[in-house]
């Protein structure tokens, strides 16, 4: 019976370390942006603007919109009014005769398990809010964090943006928090209300809307699965070399 060789295992299970590197576990990590799609450039928005019942990355109630920025038209978000620098296309605002209009999605935080009950791992929540001139139509971002059984265990919230912060000005502003994810979180998740207050359009608005965890811990979340399932793997190969197959019995000296 043929004996196997080091290198002959680590072909042989060359295959089982690529998926184990490619996990699923990945998919989050710290240090990104959680939020998907939190810059509405997912859509393809016309000049007088689309509205969506259903958009990647998030669960919408049917109201919302998605509106590019426009170069002359006044009646909406300008790409020379204020706003992000880094701004692409679009940008999210409520409909015509809509009092109000949300849309929500839901993270797994449970790669920052670890982290979060060592109370190592803390979170940045930003976004872009605004309304349109004087008028009051605003929006608000909210977090909330869950445990693993869905049970509420904290939250935080961003805006409104009044009139009087954009000076009667139609543009946006940012608004950020930063803290802590309660211990036993596991997943949190992100809603924007918009909010019409006056006029016939609800003109809140909000863009570039971020979740980004960080770990004073020196751990990388989605990496060390990574790190770890490659370790394991080298250390059984190193291990069957050095006392053979069961099979085949000890490996000669």
């Amino acid at each position: 019976m043929r004996k196997w060789t080091f290198l002959g295992k680590l072909m042989y299970f060359l295959p089982v370390f690529w998926m184990l590197s490619g996990s699923p576990a990945q998919a989050g990590t710290f240090g990104v942006n959680l939020v998907v799609n939190g810059d509405a450039e997912a859509q393809t928005a016309g000049r007088n603007g689309s509205l969506l019942t259903s958009y990647t990355g998030w669960v919408a109630d049917g109201k919302l919109g998605v509106y590019e920025y426009q170069t002359t038209n006044s009646g909406y978000p300008r790409l020379s009014d204020p706003g992000p620098t880094d701004r692409g296309a679009n940008f999210f605002t409520g409909n015509e005769n809509i009092s109000q209009a949300s849309a929500y999605q839901e993270i797994d935080l449970s790669f920052a398990a670890t982290e979060i009950d060592a109370g190592t791992a803390t979170y940045d929540f930003s976004g872009w809010l605004g309304g349109y001139s004087a008028q009051g139509d605003n929006t608000v971002l909210a977090l909330t964090f869950y445990s693993g059984t869905g049970q509420a265990l904290g939250a935080t919230s961003l805006g409104p943006v009044t009139p009087a912060d954009r000076q009667n000005t139609t543009g946006l502003l940012q608004r950020s928090t930063t803290g802590a994810p309660p211990v036993g979180t596991r997943s949190a998740q992100v809603t924007m209300t918009m909010t019409r207050v006056s006029g016939s359009y609800n003109d809140g608005y909000a863009d570039n809307i971020e979740l980004v965890l960080t770990s004073s811990s020196g751990t990388g979340g989605g990496t060390d699965v990574v790190s770890s399932s490659v370790i394991r793997f080298f250390n059984w190969a190193e291990d069957s070399c050095r006392i053979g197959s069961p099979r085949n019995g000890p490996r000669p000296g």
